[in-house]
């Protein structure tokens, strides 16, 4: 399923590419596999809700009763999965790198810190906007995560 996000904007930055496409598994959005179809469905019903002023408000109180977030034990049981897959212009061989691992707020948690502390290192010099593999050499910034339970294949 399309969604929006940030590497439409950030890949062509540092990569020469005719395109970027984000997809995401129903099953990230909806874990309950019998409801999985629906997503497409929901999605839509979502978009028109939240155009509507009385709508949003009455989801906005949904959600405002809803946990902070999942329990330890939970997020220890979810994965996620990164996969980025290149198409050379002109024929070559497609390459595909994929990123794995459990509990996504605790990686998002270990990136930022990493990230920051990269950034405030004596002699970081790149400013201004910048995609992360402009910022960080990617294969560097990914070895740091291994020792945090992810799992990079295809570097």
């Amino acid at each position: 399923m399309h969604y929006p996000s940030g590497e439409p904007v950030t890949v062509p930055r540092h990569v020469d590419v005719g395109g970027v496409t984000p997809l995401l598994t129903t099953a990230t959005v909806m874990p309950v596999r019998r409801v999985e179809a629906l997503v497409p469905v929901l999605t839509v019903l979502v978009v028109v809700a939240l155009r509507s002023a009385r709508l949003r408000s009455v989801l906005d109180r949904a959600i405002d009763r809803l946990p902070e977030g999942p329990a330890p034990a939970a997020r220890q049981r979810a994965t996620w999965t990164v996969v980025a897959e290149t198409h050379p212009r002109g024929g070559g061989a497609p390459r595909r790198v994929t990123v794995a691992g459990h509990d996504i707020y605790g990686i998002t948690a270990v990136t930022t810190v990493h990230a920051a502390a990269l950034m405030a290192a004596e002699g970081y010099d790149r400013v201004g906007g910048l995609a992360p593999a402009q910022a960080y050499d990617a294969r560097a910034f990914l070895a740091a995560l291994v020792p945090h339970g992810v799992t990079v294949a295809g570097l």
